[in-house]
C-alpha cells in the first residue's frame, strides 16, 4: 500500500513537472510570436525603422595614439598633451575633419532622439485601434524600442598613452590621458598655431637670407679684411668664409650691416643659432 502511494505521488509529480514544462514552452513560444508580430506589424516600430533609414551618421573609429619610450628618462619627460599636439600637426586636416564629423553627429543625434521619443509616445486613432486588436503590442513595443535606437559617436573617443619597459622587462611604466572634445579642439588650435609659426619662421628666414646679396657679402668681408672675426682664419689658410648673422634670424635677427660679420665655416658651424644677449658672440 505504501509503495503504490509512493509511485502515485511520483507519477503526480512527474505529471505536474510535465504540465509546467508544457506551459513554459507554450509561454515562450507565445512570447516569441508576440515579439515577432509586434516587431513586424507595430505602427510605432515601423515608424522607427523608417526614421533609422532616413538619418545619416558618420562611423568614427576611436583615436588611439601610443608612444613607446626608449628610456625611463624619455618616459618621464614626455608630456602626453604635447605628444598629441605633435601628432595632430603631422595630419591636422584629418583631426579637423574628424571633429567636424563628431560635431555633425552630435547635432544630428539631438534631432534624431527628439523624433525617436515623439514616436514612442505618439498616439492616434490608428494606433489605438491596433492596441485594441493586439493588446500585447504596447507591452512588447517598450522592449523593442531600445534595440532599434541608434548610438552614433557624438563625442570623440580618444586615448593617448605612453609606455616604457626596462631592458630585462622587470619594470613597466604606463600613463594615459583621455582628452575630451574641448581639449581636443584646444590641441588642434595649438597645432595650427605651431604650423603657422613654423611657416612664418621659414618664410622670414628665407627672406632675410635672400637679402644677403653678393654685393653685400663682399662689403661685409672687405670690412672684416676677408678673415674670420673669431679665429682670424682667411681663405689663404684654406678656410671657407661665410657671412653670419650675429643675432640669428631664428631669434629675430635682421639682415643689416651692424648684424653681419665674417666667419669661417668651422666657427659658423660651431656657433650655429646660438646667441648670448649678455655676453660675447
Amino acid at each position: 500500500m505504501d509503495d503504490r502511494l509512493f509511485y502515485l505521488c511520483l507519477l503526480l509529480l512527474l505529471l505536474i513537472i510535465g504540465i509546467a514544462l508544457i506551459i513554459a514552452f507554450v509561454a515562450k513560444h507565445l512570447k516569441k510570436k508576440h515579439l515577432e508580430n509586434t516587431e513586424n506589424n507595430s505602427i510605432k516600430i515601423s515608424e522607427i525603422k523608417r526614421l533609422n533609414k532616413s538619418v545619416i551618421f558618420y562611423d568614427l573609429e576611436p583615436i588611439i595614439l601610443n608612444r613607446t619610450c626608449s628610456s625611463k628618462h624619455e618616459f618621464d619627460r614626455l608630456d602626453l598633451t604635447d605628444f598629441f599636439i605633435i601628432c595632430i600637426s603631422d595630419n591636422i586636416e584629418y583631426y579637423i575633419e574628424y571633429m567636424k564629423k563628431v560635431y555633425y553627429n552630435s547635432i544630428a543625434y539631438k534631432k534624431y532622439i527628439k523624433r525617436f521619443n515623439e514616436i514612442m509616445v505618439s498616439d492616434n486613432s490608428e494606433i489605438e485601434e491596433q492596441y485594441r486588436e493586439y493588446p500585447y503590442f504596447k507591452k512588447y513595443e517598450e522592449r523593442i524600442f531600445d534595440s532599434y535606437k541608434l548610438h552614433p559617436v557624438i563625442t570623440a573617443n580618444t586615448l593617448i598613452t605612453k609606455e616604457y619597459s626596462s631592458p630585462q622587462g622587470r619594470k613597466y611604466y604606463y600613463d594615459s590621458i583621455n582628452p575630451n572634445d574641448v581639449q581636443i579642439i584646444e590641441c588642434i588650435d595649438e597645432a595650427n598655431t605651431r604650423i603657422n609659426n613654423a611657416e612664418i619662421y621659414k618664410s622670414t628666414r628665407s627672406r632675410e637670407r635672400e637679402l644677403v646679396t653678393p654685393s653685400l657679402r663682399y662689403s661685409i668681408m672687405k670690412r672684416d679684411n676677408f678673415r674670420c672675426v673669431l679665429c682670424g682664419a682667411t681663405s689663404e689658410d684654406g678656410a671657407k668664409l661665410h657671412v653670419d648673422h650675429i643675432i640669428p634670424v631664428s631669434k629675430g635677427g635682421k639682415t643689416e650691416i651692424s648684424n653681419l660679420r665674417t666667419l669661417c665655416s668651422t666657427c659658423n658651424l660651431g656657433k650655429s643659432a646660438k646667441y648670448d644677449p649678455y655676453g660675447p658672440n
